[in-house]
């Protein structure tokens, strides 16, 4: 392993990385994630030991990311990805050793013409330096440079930054920062998994970083520099500020602005970033003021203490909203956080969310401060949830609200509303909004005991499984159907749903029904902890679990240790790999298979002890050779396929430019192939199983 991935594994910036999720001021983010943070705390350093260890042997398998999609004030939606648990502790200590490579190359402009996402240091509390800090000293710094008659002014603001940013083009800018080409490349591999889309099936892109979780701010910073570093440096022509990829110019007269402009675009087509032409509008400033207040929101503001000039609070809430329309969002957003329940404030602010849904963040956590809406207010704000269905997540955010607030006279309605939802193909879809209606039923214990079960068997993402969990209602299904559920769930593939279910084997006194070594090993280190059982046991194979999920769980007895012996350990990361490319590079997937089929068959040839001949380890062609051989009529289905899958090899372009039997040019293998051999190699592999 690489010095840069040994310094990422390591067990203290594995600490490092799970204080710096803790201390993430992004409410929003963590609200999602609350429960799976305290689980996950349960058992802190036996799981960072594990995961450490795992990640040191090359057996850790990153997972798939759920997807959120947020309203934007344009009218489209933005991409929320929430990370699985060990996920976000993985990436954000690889964007450490990325933070520290990058801070000496950028702290000279912090403050001076960088604002956001700025590094705060290994010694600080939190991973970032104070965001309001960095936003206000980006409105002093425009302020200044009006005064100095710096009056022409551009914005430059990219087009979906963070989905666009091109994995080559990261890739470029981290091996400039002296990184190594392994860590790169397995941040990259991450990469594809996390910022995967699901439609009917997984689609893998080679762009984008996940908007959400902590660490993705600063990798894009290591994209953004570029623009920081190259432009023409004519301090008495213009100037510059960017916060995140928000990006003004100030200059003196026109020409000097257009001039920066037509710079500033071939350096964003350099890097494949685009500007959004329809908010490029060269002017001069008439009120900085004005200007000011147009820059886009810094990261959604947390909720400040309660003010005790609530009369003044909502005077400047009604002053900030004139005809119910925001003039100034950041400032808005921040009053109303201190602001207390209050029908007349209530009611404005329904009026505000049917015009501009995009505020149902900062004007749903003020309805969270409720213990519980009025009756009157209850019924408006799900006439408005009704009524502006668009949005799943806002939807969504709406019926949560309800769900822990509501008036008990709405209950009634709002149950038939989530029937309604389960019922509606399109809006179960959306894992958020399919989510919020199974808590709302079965908080009201409206669901029946199958409906339940089938619930938790069906769905697919791991965020709402590990969410719903907390509304089944013990009372409701009695205590042997909740343990017996409860335990199913330790079983859980997913670290976050199994840990989860852990806490509650505690809080709710539950027997543990199933063999110890069916249970997630995770979870198995939160209940030694809590002392619910003595030892881990049967730890789970990860070649077994990587096989399972390509090849499905037909070969789920095939035992892995046994079948490749001494090259086991080996195979692990070998077989993570093998997984990965399955999903996303077919001439990768054959190639690196032709290697594990090496091995397998040096490990069968010793384990037939001469019965069908011998074996020269790295020489697969030769046992392959004839279709008369020992080895070819005893295992006629392994023989073909693993053949076939040599010769495939020696056609793709990462072995050979030519296939040297055919003479022809080689090939990138077609992804298809891929959903084509796997029942072939499922059957090779049962095939060497049941003779073993």
């Amino acid at each position: 392993m690489v010095p840069d991935l040994r310094e990422a594994f390591h067990l203290d910036n594995l600490h490092h990385a799970w204080r710096w999720l803790n201390t993430n001021d992004d409410r929003y983010f963590k609200g999602y994630f609350r429960h799976i943070y305290r689980a996950y705390a349960m058992a802190i350093d036996e799981n960072l030991n594990d995961l450490h260890k795992r990640l040191m042997r090359g057996s850790f398998q990153p997972g798939h990311a759920t997807k959120l999609y947020l309203p934007k004030k344009s009218g489209i939606q933005r991409t929320y990805t929430l990370l699985n648990i060990e996920d976000q502790i993985v990436y954000q200590a690889i964007t450490n050793v990325i933070a520290e490579r990058l801070l000496p190359k950028m702290q000279h402009q912090y403050y001076k013409e960088v604002f956001g996402n700025l590094y705060a240091g290994q010694r600080s509390k939190y991973f970032y330096r104070p965001w309001r800090k960095g936003y206000k000293r980006f409105g002093d710094s425009i302020r200044v440079a009006f005064k100095r008659g710096f009056v022409f002014t551009a914005s430059f603001d990219l087009t979906a930054c963070y989905d666009s940013i091109d994995h080559s083009v990261l890739s470029h800018f981290l091996a400039d920062l002296g990184l190594d080409n392994e860590f790169i490349k397995q941040l990259c591999d991450y990469l594809k998994l996390w910022t995967a889309a699901l439609a009917e099936t997984r689609i893998y892109q080679g762009h984008g970083i996940p908007q959400g979780p902590l660490s993705s701010g600063l990798l894009s910073e290591v994209v953004l520099r570029y623009f920081d570093e190259n432009y023409t440096e004519k301090p008495r022509a213009w100037r510059y500020f960017r916060y995140v990829d928000d990006i003004r110019f100030f200059a003196k007269n026109v020409h000097d602005l257009r001039a920066m402009l037509v710079e500033m675009d071939l350096l964003s087509k350099q890097i494949g970033l685009f500007p959004q032409s329809g908010k490029i509008e060269i002017h001069r400033v008439v009120n900085i003021e004005d200007e000011i207040k147009s820059i886009s929101d810094p990261t959604e503001p947390v909720d400040v203490e309660i003010a005790l000039d609530q009369k003044r609070v909502q005077r400047q809430l009604k002053e900030l909203s004139p005809h119910f329309e925001i003039t100034n969002s950041t400032r808005f957003k921040y009053i109303l956080g201190s602001a207390q329940p209050n029908a007349a404030l209530s009611n404005r602010l329904l009026k505000i969310l049917t015009m501009q849904p995009h505020f149902y963040v900062s004007i749903f956590n003020y309805f969270e401060h409720y213990a519980l809406i009025s009756k009157q207010v209850s019924m408006d704000l799900f006439a408005v949830l009704r009524e502006n269905g668009l949005y799943a997540a806002f939807t969504a955010a709406g019926l949560r609200v309800l769900r822990d607030h509501g008036h008990s006279d709405l209950q009634p309605s709002l149950d038939r509303f989530a029937k309604s939802i389960l019922e509606d193909r399109q809006a179960m879809s959306n894992s958020e909004l399919r989510a919020a209606a199974v808590s709302i039923l079965l908080k009201q214990g409206k669901m029946t005991w199958r409906q339940t079960v089938d619930y938790f068997s069906e769905e697919q993402e791991w965020w709402p499984r590990s969410e719903v969990i907390k509304y089944v209602q013990l009372d409701h299904v009695g205590k042997p159907s909740f343990g017996s559920l409860i335990n199913d769930l330790l079983t859980d593939s997913s670290v976050d749903v199994s840990i989860v279910a852990a806490e509650f084997v505690a809080t709710h006194s539950l027997a543990l029904n199933g063999p110890i070594d069916t249970i997630n090993p995770i979870a198995q280190l939160a209940l030694k902890k809590m002392g619910l059982i003595q030892a881990r046991r049967g730890r789970i194979c990860p070649i077994r679990t990587a096989m399972q999920h390509m090849l499905g769980s037909r070969i789920e007895d095939v035992t892995w240790p046994s079948i490749l012996g001494r090259h086991y350990q080996h195979d692990v990361p070998k077989a993570i790999t093998i997984r990965a490319y399955s999903e996303t590079d077919a001439t990768s997937w054959v190639n690196i298979l032709d290697t594990f089929h090496d091995d397998l068959l040096d490990s069968l040839y010793d384990h037939e002890a001469g019965a069908i001949g011998t074996y020269q380890h790295g020489n697969i062609g030769g046992a392959l050779s004839s279709a008369t051989s020992r080895f070819a009529v005893k295992y006629p289905k392994a023989f073909r396929v693993f053949r076939e899958f040599h010769e495939k090899r020696l056609e793709s372009a990462l072995s050979h430019s030519v296939n040297r039997a055919t003479g022809k040019r080689t090939r990138f293998i077609e992804f298809r192939y891929i959903k084509q051999a796997k029942k072939r190699l499922a059957n090779a592999y049962l095939e060497i199983w049941n003779n073993w």
